[in-house]
């Protein structure tokens, strides 16, 4: 369940992208239950070629990059 949302309303150029920050933050009612969540951004924005995501779980602070080609974050923990 979204929780909270914050956007970045002044994106900056640079090198010929144009960056731009969001926050979102979303309560899970079983987290031991989630291993992976899909970014759907993708579908509705034709222009966007990456999402950098830094997310927080139980098992601790990661990061991913997104792209059309592989919009799903893992949240399954490797060791």
């Amino acid at each position: 369940m979204l929780e909270e949302a914050k956007v970045n309303a002044n994106p900056r150029e640079r090198h010929g992208e144009a960056r731009m920050g969001a926050s979102y933050r979303f309560n899970c009612s079983f987290p031991k239950s989630l291993n992976s969540a899909a970014l759907g951004l993708f579908i509705g924005f034709s222009a966007l070629k990456r999402v950098h995501v830094h997310y927080t779980t139980a098992h601790g602070e990661d990061a991913a990059v997104l792209t059309l080609g592989n919009p799903v974050m893992t949240f399954v923990p490797l060791q």
